[in-house]
């Protein structure tokens, strides 16, 4: 029986999840990492004076896109927005598709609480990879379950919009999805009409990344990428970011690295040390094959995740009430990826995102030889609308963090009109100033290495904002900086030539 347009179900949480992207909007959510903001602003102009048609982790077709829209309509965000309606639209179809889903109304309702939890917590820590799995997973999991209907015998459906979406905002992260799914086949279904689903998304990839290196060849971009790959191999690296304080006082330059501070466009030929940094990483890896190192591995990033720990939780005891052998299993299989993977892949909060999203997707597709009583899901699902109460009410008081902009401003129109300035910190500092054009200041340690933003003036005055924090942990880097007063609470340093 075919599903009404919009069904009760559907229009409820259609509502909600509008209503809850206008609340996050009117909050101070912030994107996650640097990198979301420095492609913003790349794209906008905001950064070179110039849009760029090249955002370094986007693909290019998505960042060129980008650069067009605020080339001809500036004043609209339009980088986050797309996140915001990326997200929307992916709730939207996994709603859709677990309405087609055999499944009891108290199952259904358990895992659209689950996915709404995450829906709202990843709108307000909006991260590309996030947008970009949330989107895959949709148009994913709507594909598995679209290719169950006999009646439907075309083999592209409206959702793939999302896979193809999803791989121009991280590519890598279609891939991640193969590999897992190809998984999901050989362990539950190993049908031929199963298998054929991955038939496109691994075409998308395969188009899309010889359309990137295309882009990128006759751009002429080869170096760029090369830098930001080797950039971003370095400052991710697990020996780096979980054991800083060992090259503290051995290597202080990589140590300040890890920070966030170095300034590759005064000191170009930091870039050099990159490779031989990387080579030392990669020798030391064996230091953090152990206990101690994996538990590290696995526990830093996600420590104060508590939002998605307890949906995790949540899905783990759903999914063992229905199907316990596999999901013993499955969380086995994770938790030994993980572990394996600790030595060469930083365990960040997107990663347990992405792992989260996958059993999201397994999970309805599991073949379940018994059904939970009621009183069991009714009583997961009464601990998930009390996990997302609290979440949300938790949110409504997150203003009160908020770091005002405004002396933040006032420091900076009263630099001299040739100043280079820098800020160093979290988000939080600069967040009122987050869609300024162009900008008053760059990021220290985050250049984009475009040909456009090196430094054309050696003699302009250099200034520094700097959080406490960075500041009193890497004092050996501002000594030859002069502490000026600041109205505002983050730390400004002048450069020598400032004294005069």
């Amino acid at each position: 029986m075919e599903l009404k347009q919009f069904s009760r179900f559907f229009t409820f949480w259609m509502i909600w999840a509008a209503l809850a992207l206008l609340f996050v909007s009117f909050l101070p959510w912030r994107f996650q990492v640097n990198d979301d903001e420095l492609m913003m602003w790349l794209v906008s102009g905001a950064y070179t004076g110039t849009t760029e048609s090249f955002a370094v982790f986007l693909h290019p077709f998505l960042s060129w896109s980008f650069s067009k829209l605020y080339f001809f309509a500036p004043s609209i965000p339009w980088y986050p927005i797309t996140w915001f309606v990326g997200m929307y639209l992916s709730f939207l179809t996994w709603l859709r598709t677990l309405e087609k889903m055999a499944l009891p109304k108290n199952q259904r309702l358990l895992l659209t609480l689950l996915l709404f939890g995450f829906y709202i917590h990843f709108l307000f820590f909006l991260q590309f990879s996030i947008v970009s799995a949330f989107a895959i997973a949709a148009g994913w999991v709507a594909r598995w379950e679209n290719s169950r209907d006999e009646k439907k015998k075309s083999s592209l459906f409206p959702s793939d919009v999302l896979i193809i979406f999803g791989f121009l905002v991280r590519p890598i992260v279609l891939f991640l999805f193969l590999f897992a799914s190809l998984g999901i086949w050989w362990c539950w279904y190993r049908k031929s009409s199963l298998a054929k689903n991955l038939a496109l998304p691994l075409l998308i990839g395969i188009v899309g990344g010889i359309t990137f290196w295309l882009w990128v060849s006759t751009q002429n971009m080869q170096d760029i990428k090369e830098v930001n790959r080797l950039r971003s191999q370095v400052f991710d690296h697990p020996v780096l970011q979980l054991q800083k304080d060992q090259f503290r006082d051995l290597y202080p330059d990589l140590y300040h690295f890890s920070n966030g501070l170095i300034d590759f466009h005064t000191h170009p030929e930091l870039t050099d040390k990159l490779p031989d940094w990387k080579d030392l990483l990669d020798q030391k890896r064996a230091d953090v094959v152990n206990l101690l190192g994996i538990k590290a591995a696995l526990t830093t990033f996600i420590a104060h995740e508590h939002l998605l720990l307890g949906l995790f939780g949540l899905l783990l005891v759903f999914s063992f009430l229905i199907q316990p052998k596999w999901t013993i299993l499955g969380l086995g299989g994770l938790l030994g990826v993980l572990v394996l993977a600790s030595p060469f892949v930083l365990i960040k909060v997107q990663v347990y995102g992405i792992i989260f999203l996958v059993a999201m997707v397994c999970t309805p597709l599991i073949p379940s030889p018994k059904s939970p009583s009621d009183t069991l899901i009714n009583s997961l699902i009464f601990i998930s609308i009390s996990v997302l109460a609290y979440h949300v009410y938790s949110f409504t008081r997150s203003t009160e963090n908020l770091i005002p902009g405004d002396d933040l401003r006032i420091d900076l129109a009263g630099l001299p009109p040739n100043a280079q300035t820098y800020l160093i910190g979290k988000g939080d500092y600069y967040r009122d100033l987050l869609f300024d054009k162009p900008l008053p200041f760059q990021l220290l340690g985050w250049p984009t290495l475009l040909p456009t933003t090196q430094r054309k003036d050696e003699g302009a005055r250099n200034f520094y904002f700097v959080d406490s924090a960075t500041y009193f942990n890497n004092r050996k880097y501002f000594l030859h900086l002069e502490r000026k007063e600041s109205r505002s609470s983050m730390i400004l340093l002048a450069s020598p030539s400032c004294l005069d």
